[in-house]
């Protein structure tokens, strides 16, 4: 069903979304001057209570626009622009019985992350100035997951070409 979606025009277009996020609409959203949550590997709760302690009032207005609109909305277009085209490739290189269609579970994989990391920040903002360890830590393990998985929908995009190669792979021999 998703593969008659794994077109170049849809897939163009969401590139082009992906790209207006991180040139305009996460700019325009996010505070300035502090590193934010969603761009680091991993956190503690010390370095939480030091990012909102500089936010501040409006960094935190900001910072929560950004983290219950933006963020939720984000994942959604990045995650299908990945998704058709690890599908669209695997389509184009491989056999239509291919197991590689399997890999477009890993684009889904990174979207669930990236909301439960974004879940996890919305309620330490909450809960703020009385942080939870444990949510915290949590926060931190999905966004490690979230950075972790984006190297591999990254890695699997660069790879699917390389993979023609190998002939038991394809399945057109």
């Amino acid at each position: 069903m998703l593969l008659r979606w794994a077109r170049p025009k849809i897939i163009i277009v969401l590139f082009a979304i992906v790209v207006l996020f991180n040139v305009a609409i996460f700019p325009m959203l996010l505070p300035t001057g502090a590193i934010i949550l969603d761009v680091r590997f991993s956190y503690s709760v010390e370095e939480v209570r030091k990012l909102f302690e500089t936010l501040r009032w409006e960094g935190m207005v900001r910072y929560l626009l950004s983290v219950s609109i933006a963020d939720m909305i984000y994942p959604m277009f990045y995650g299908l622009f990945l998704l058709l085209s690890i599908l669209a490739l695997v389509k184009k290189y491989f056999h239509d019985k291919s197991r590689l269609f399997y890999l477009g579970w890993l684009p889904l994989l990174l979207v669930v992350a990236d909301i439960s990391e974004n879940v996890a920040i919305l309620l330490m903002m909450q809960g703020y100035p009385d942080l939870s360890f444990d949510l915290v830590k949590w926060g931190s393990f999905f966004m490690s997951l979230k950075w972790t998985l984006v190297g591999i929908n990254l890695t699997v995009l660069a790879a699917l070409p390389l993979l023609v190669r190998f002939p038991a792979l394809r399945g057109r021999e």
